[in-house]
């Protein structure tokens, strides 16, 4: 039985949320659309714009964001009962759909693919959390100076993925969710938790949200256990 709950009128909400949840709130929405009779207006942007925007109270009823969240519950952008963690995003590595999948199950596994690899992508950490998080990852490999002639940084998940089809890097890394979207692409592993933890993402209403009832429903159906599939569909693991 999925989620229902009636209200009084139909209000717009405005949802603010970061890229790697792009595939979760496209399954998820429609169907909170169709129960509840609101209609959601998401505006996608990179995680960093996505915190600076929250921190400032931006006029959204709802933001969706990557962790740490005590910056954000400091700065009064958000109301902070209404904090609903929602899923967790892990980084993988892709390659071309007719390419070998290099294993990368392990410390070992992964530093030895990354070495062998002639061309390497991924997100700019000036935007992407998932660029802060592998660039972390390959200090605790100690191969940054190794690959650092042969890597390549585009803006973001999805044109770190258009690299690989375009012949401009023969491995890729991004979020999970940000990697299963892309035709032509194919995901070889998860990057082990113990070099990239999974990004914990959680959404707000803001504190001046003319909506604030409207935005707690939202966030009460995409954290209910009917959203759980969604996520897993998308890449990411719920919060339990």
């Amino acid at each position: 039985m999925l989620f229902r709950s009636t209200f009084a009128r139909a209000e717009n909400i405005e949802l603010g949320a970061s890229g790697p949840m792009r595939e979760a709130l496209g399954l998820l929405v429609p169907a909170f659309e169709r129960q509840s009779a609101h209609k959601v207006k998401t505006l996608l942007a990179s995680d960093v714009e996505a915190r600076a925007a929250t921190r400032r109270g931006e006029d959204v009823d709802v933001a969706i964001i990557a962790g740490p969240f005590e910056d954000i519950l400091a700065s009064g952008g958000v109301l902070a009962d209404t904090r609903r963690d929602l899923a967790r995003a892990k980084l993988g590595l892709a390659v071309r759909g007719r390419d070998t999948k290099p294993d990368v199950s392990s410390m070992d596994a992964l530093r030895r693919a990354l070495l062998a690899a002639p061309r390497i992508a991924w997100p700019d950490p000036r935007g992407a959390l998932a660029g802060v998080l592998f660039e972390a990852c390959l200090d605790k490999l100690g191969v940054r100076d190794a690959i650092a002639a042969k890597s390549t940084r585009p803006r973001g998940g999805p044109a770190t993925m258009v690299a690989l089809p375009r012949e401009e890097a023969d491995v890729a890394i991004a979020f999970i969710s940000e990697i299963l979207p892309e035709p032509g692409v194919d995901l070889a592993g998860a990057l082990p938790e113990e070099c990239a933890p999974p990004a914990t993402y959680a959404g707000f209403v803001l504190r001046g949200s003319k909506n604030a009832d409207a935005g707690r429903a939202l966030l009460g159906f995409l954290r209910g256990a009917d959203a759980a599939k969604a996520y897993e569909t998308a890449g990411m693991s719920p919060v339990k």
